[in-house]
């Protein structure tokens, strides 16, 4: 089986924090492939020689960088690019460069990398590992509904619902604001 590198592209500032979010999705993938009986490892920021490189957040490497990555190099895009009013140079020249393999997590984006000229993209959703379940499940469950994100009449009017048709036995509301200055 040949080996692969999953190269993590994160750049060294702490407010750029995104990238880390690709994490999950790395380990899901070398689980995959470690599955199917492929040696796999992982980087930061460094590509392999000797393995087949797939590059999670090539978006945020510089031109001259992704000239320099290996001709099999496999760039896997979990960046929305539907609706985008400017495309930026990097995704220009991966659309250009026939020698990467471009695989997509969305169907959506597809129409935006046509319209780079870019006809061959493979779509490869996210998918599930069994590592990723890293909190036991309890033998009783203490969580029936949660609802997260930003207060609104429409949030509150389905938590008024659920109270109303009694989907849940326990009540407790904690709401968080954020202070903006």
């Amino acid at each position: 089986m040949s080996p692969y590198n999953l190269v993590h592209c994160i750049i060294p500032d702490p407010r750029a924090h995104g990238l880390k979010g690709y994490k999950e999705v790395i380990e899901t993938v070398r689980w995959g492939l470690e599955q199917l009986g492929h040696y796999v490892t992982y980087a930061v920021n460094e590509v392999a020689i000797d393995a087949t490189n797939i590059v999670f957040g090539a978006q945020v490497m510089p031109v001259a960088a992704l000239r320099q990555l290996p001709d099999n190099t496999i760039i896997y895009n979990f960046e929305q690019l539907r609706g985008l009013a400017a495309i930026r140079e990097e995704l220009k020249y991966l659309a250009a460069e026939e020698r990467f393999r471009i695989w997509e997590y969305s169907q959506a984006n597809l129409a935006s990398w046509h319209l780079l000229g870019r006809r061959q993209v493979k779509i490869v959703p996210v998918g599930y590992a069994p590592l990723l379940t890293r909190i036991p499940k309890p033998p009783q469950q203490d969580i029936d509904v949660l609802i997260y994100g930003l207060t609104g009449e429409r949030r509150l009017q389905v938590f008024s619902l659920t109270l109303a048709f009694r989907a849940v036995n326990h009540f407790r509301l904690r709401i968080l604001r954020i202070n903006k200055r």
